[in-house]
């Protein structure tokens, strides 16, 4: 409902009609706003606390939600550079005077194409076969192929690389992994990715089975590809943002949460889990780097691998410029406006 203050409203109370998918009932919520759009974080609903996001956006009347990692009910709610930090409040029945934070994206590095990259150890029986890897890009070029990531086991990935993700230079997403008797495998996408806008990409690849490609959670109309024999083994690192084979350039432009599967992940689960952000302890995540630090020389892993690494080069760390953040603004792509899952209350904490 809203209360109109302004001269001559009259001080009347009026039902807005929403659409979208609007929080469960609830009181104690913590509330704060930004822009034009409205956060409203936990409180208790009809099972108890709850960890549920919602965002209306005021300009359109349009819910959108998701889960966190925390349920809480009575925090009071800032919003700091995308982040929320809810302070106090309840949670299992117990009051609490711990501070949380969550990330609606924070910041996000904005890599210039020329000597920003990442380099992430990632040991071998971390992913000894079956693979998915994922993450938000937002292009700054076209015209030019570049690497967004790419996994090897040689100080540069100019001669030994796989399990790759990658922009071509009529902008489609491809997928290029290396088999163990070196023939070279690529899937690429049906659509070319916008520059400029936050797109989801996957890369998905069985040994001795299939490899695909997933564009904002979905097949593209793409085919897999049939791999002829196991995935090359023995590649212990991960390169992001860096010049690969196949004159792949740096990648100009937004790279956010990325993160390695050590199991081929269906086009739904991918969909589903894509808006989420993770804690590091889910099932099968052994590598996930959010990628929104801010200025600093270090990218952190989340999971218990603690596969941190150096970020070379200097990165701009743009406060606004991540999916989740530019949602918060009302300027997120269409992309980042797909279809929004809400798990029982308690998933995923």
């Amino acid at each position: 409902v809203i209360f109109d203050t302004t001269v001559g409203g009259g001080g009347v109370w009026t039902v807005q009609t929403t659409t979208g998918d609007p929080p469960r009932e609830r009181f104690l919520h913590g509330c704060a706003a930004i822009g034009q759009t409205l956060v409203i974080f936990g409180g208790y609903d009809s099972s108890g606390e709850s960890n549920s996001f919602s965002l209306l956006r005021t300009d359109k009347w349009e819910w959108e939600g998701w889960d966190s990692t925390q349920a809480r009910a009575g925090a009071m709610l800032h919003l700091v550079d995308g982040r929320v930090v809810a302070v106090g409040g309840v949670e299992n029945g117990m009051v609490c005077d711990d501070v949380l934070t969550y990330s609606l994206g924070g910041f996000a590095p904005e890599f210039d194409g020329e000597d920003d990259e990442a380099v992430l150890s990632h040991p071998p029986n971390l992913l000894p076969g079956d693979y998915t890897i994922e993450c938000w890009v937002c292009p700054h070029a076209r015209g030019q192929g570049m690497n967004i990531v790419a996994r090897s086991n040689v100080s540069y990935p100019t001669q030994v690389w796989s399990h790759q993700l990658r922009i071509n230079e009529r902008g489609k997403v491809q997928h290029c992994t290396l088999l163990a008797s070196g023939e070279r495998c690529i899937v690429e996408s049906d659509t070319a990715v916008r520059e400029g806008a936050w797109t989801h990409v996957a890369a998905v690849a069985t040994s001795d089975g299939e490899m695909s490609i997933w564009i904002d959670g979905g097949d593209d109309d793409t085919a897999p590809v049939k791999l002829s024999g196991p995935l090359a083994a023995n590649l212990d690192r991960f390169f992001v943002a860096s010049r690969t084979g196949d004159a792949m350039g740096m990648f100009k432009g937004a790279i956010s949460e990325l993160r390695v599967w050590n199991s081929a992940r269906t086009a739904t689960q991918t969909r589903e889990d894509m808006k989420k952000t993770f804690n590091g302890s889910e099932p099968g995540l052994v590598g996930y780097w959010k990628l929104d630090e801010g200025p600093g020389s270090t990218v952190y892993d989340s999971t218990a691998n603690a596969n941190h690494g150096p970020l070379k080069g200097n990165p701009a760390w743009n406060a606004n410029s991540s999916p989740q953040a530019l949602a918060l603004a009302g300027e997120g792509p269409a992309a980042y406006a797909g279809h929004s899952r809400r798990a029982a209350k308690g998933a995923g904490r």
